[in-house]
C-alpha cells in the first residue's frame, strides 16, 4: 500500500440521495429518539452516510440540500452528522 495520503478540505455543502427513518431502533440506540440516516453526495462529488440532525420526518426528501457539521456525541466522542440549510 502507499503512504502518500494528503488531508483535502471539503465543501461539506450537498444534498441528499437517498435515507432512511429509524423508529424501531437497536437496544443500544433506545436512549436516542427516532432518528434519519442519510447518503448524501457533496459538491466535491463524495457521498457520506450520517445522520440527518434538526429536520422534521416528513420534510426530508432526495435533493434535500444540506451542510456536513462536527461536533461531540452524548458520550463525548467527536462525531460528524448532516444539517439541513
Amino acid at each position: 500500500g502507499s503512504s502518500k495520503m494528503e488531508w483535502v478540505k471539503l465543501d461539506g455543502s450537498g444534498e441528499v440521495e437517498a435515507f432512511t427513518h429509524v423508529i424501531a431502533r437497536p437496544a443500544s440506540f433506545q436512549q436516542h429518539d427516532p432518528y434519519t440516516i442519510v447518503i448524501c453526495r457533496l459538491v466535491d462529488g463524495v457521498k457520506i452516510l450520517a445522520w440527518l440532525k434538526d429536520a422534521e420526518m416528513t420534510r426530508v426528501n432526495v435533493g434535500m440540500k444540506v451542510k456536513l457539521a462536527a461536533g461531540l456525541n452524548i458520550e463525548g466522542e467527536p462525531t460528524y452528522w448532516f444539517e439541513p440549510f
